[in-house]
């Protein structure tokens, strides 16, 4: 699901802007195969590599599009590309283990989610 369309996206983003997954494994300070594995949505990239990727241009808001149409089913106001990087950068920090290691794929995804969704609330609540 979200892992999928993140995939998507970010291979999508990274067209855009005209680049090879070798250039943006090397631009984001990734090995190649790691590239790959985000791009197949066998794993998903930290908060590093993001910000870096961010830096060069790809937008947020595209790679993380689905979670700006619904959340939990509900539809929502559009999150705006500061908030979802806000999200996942806190989302890196406080999903690593005591050796600080990046915890599992779905835990990170269940905490991020639910970042998501406290924006989103706030988002609506005000207005």
């Amino acid at each position: 699901m979200f892992r999928d369309e993140f995939a998507s996206s970010l291979v999508s983003e990274r067209k855009r802007l005209g680049l090879t997954a070798v250039e943006m494994a090397k631009i984001c300070g990734v090995k190649q195969a790691s590239q790959y594995l985000y791009e197949k949505g066998q794993r998903v990239p930290n908060a590093d590599y993001l910000d870096k990727a961010f830096q060069i241009g790809v937008d947020p808001s595209a790679i993380f599009h689905s979670l700006n149409e619904r959340v939990d089913g509900a539809d929502i106001i559009t999150i705006n590309s500061r908030s979802l990087k806000t999200a996942f950068i806190e989302t890196d920090q406080a999903c690593r283990d005591e050796n600080a290691r990046l915890q599992d794929l779905e835990i990170r995804l269940r905490f991020f989610m639910e970042r998501i969704k406290s924006v989103a609330e706030r988002v609506i609540a005000g207005g």
